[in-house]
């Protein structure tokens, strides 16, 4: 998932964490949208470009072969991106989500196992959100007593989507992470529309994908021609030498919880630290950071409650920017490692993120974004592709 999408970042080191990288932002033209069979494109250049440089790739040596592009929608009902699920053979082998914005690097996020959304418009009756982060939902779980104005995949996060269905009475069902909501009318407003970022790097990327487009016809998809293996140029003539990342294992992946201990949920900035934690408690050694009961397991509400009142987090769950490295610091040296700092970057270059997440995961705080607000999440890596010494970021995971 890109980075280019974060206007403010943070990160501890223990020496615990890290950042942000903003991208300038422009009026978006027409020019700037990508078509269905460009994102194709865009996707088996990117399963090829990690089949070269990447001798980890799940996809290496396979024949990999793309599905109909999927449209995903924001909150301005905007198109967002394209879900591009993957096959080799019959079989599922991840998805590619390619951003609608030619001005910017194509590759948004992409998993070697998720499939995400198998979802059509035109056959919602028996919808099936087949995802382990959408989770497994029926469309008869709905109202089926309101009559239905439109269906749609809706971006949620990085990597997270969703399946919306607004009614004519103006609410709406959202289905995510196997999960259903219900959203009242008053509730279910549009964003306004959010400018598209621009990146000048990227030109070459997309003229090598408008030079793959021409290639694929969407007929194509899914058959035993179609793929990373078709006779194109592109396949020999990879422009990309090497690949950098990075990926901090053992990292958990709570989400917010309620407990007795306080009013609310957990908060997001807290739980994204309690992620942390465990990291650095499990696999680098630091044994008594998470606080333990009296039979010495591990006590999560106690280490989240610490955590919580060191950051100020409020009973709603919202968290200061300003509190929450001062606050990691300060529940990572009340568990007694003394040389715990925490460091708030703002704007920070791509090398500055490089170098605080070499150090472990960290705690990234979205401001003013899209869909997250003001939000915080963990971030356990980045990955990037280095074309003649210069290196287009694909972003942090």
């Amino acid at each position: 998932m890109s980075l280019k999408k974060i206007y403010l970042c943070l990160c501890i080191s223990l020496s615990l964490l890290a950042p942000v990288s903003a991208s300038p932002v422009v009026n978006a033209n027409s020019s700037s949208e990508v078509s269905k069979t460009e994102a194709i494109a865009a996707a088996l250049y990117h399963v090829k470009l990690d089949q070269t440089v990447n001798q980890q790739s799940a996809w290496k040596d396979k024949n990999v072969t793309a599905l109909e592009p999927i449209e995903v929608f924001d909150a301005s009902n905007e198109l967002h991106s394209y879900i591009v699920n993957l096959q080799i053979g019959e079989e599922p082998a991840g998805y590619v989500e390619i951003g609608n914005n030619k001005n910017d690097f194509p590759i948004s996020s992409y998993s070697y196992t998720v499939n995400n959304t198998e979802f059509e418009e035109e056959a919602m009756e028996d919808l099936n959100i087949a995802d382990s982060k959408v989770g497994m939902a029926s469309i008869d779980s709905l109202d089926s007593f309101k009559k239905v104005k439109t269906k749609k995949v809706v971006w949620l996060a990085p990597g997270k989507f969703g399946a919306k269905v607004d009614y004519t009475d103006g609410s709406a069902d959202l289905i995510a992470e196997n999960k259903l909501e219900s959203i009242p009318s008053s509730e279910n407003t549009l964003l306004p529309k959010a400018e598209k970022t621009v990146n000048t790097e990227s030109q070459q990327t997309w003229a090598e994908i408008e030079q793959l487009a021409s290639a694929i016809t969407l007929k194509q998809i899914g058959t035993d021609t179609d793929g990373v293996t078709d006779s194109i140029m592109f396949e020999y003539n990879n422009p990309y030498n090497s690949i950098n990342s990075i990926y901090h294992n053992g990292v958990t992946d709570e989400n917010q919880w309620n407990s007795s201990l306080w009013t609310g949920p957990s908060g997001c900035a807290p739980t994204s630290a309690y992620n942390i934690f465990y990291y650095w408690h499990f696999s680098r050694g630091k044994s008594n950071l998470l606080m333990k009961d009296s039979n010495g397991n591990i006590d999560k509400d106690q280490t989240m409650l610490l955590l919580r009142n060191c950051m100020q987090t409020n009973d709603t769950g919202d968290t200061s920017i300003y509190n929450q490295a001062s606050g990691i610091q300060m529940a990572a040296r009340g568990r007694k490692y003394y040389g715990a700092t925490a460091t708030l970057h703002t704007n920070a270059s791509w090398s500055t993120v490089k170098s605080d997440l070499s150090y472990g995961p960290s705690l990234i705080s979205f401001f003013s974004h899209t869909f997250y607000l003001n939000h915080s999440v963990t971030g356990v890596g980045y990955i990037e592709f280095i074309r003649n010494g210069r290196s287009p970021v694909y972003g942090g995971i």
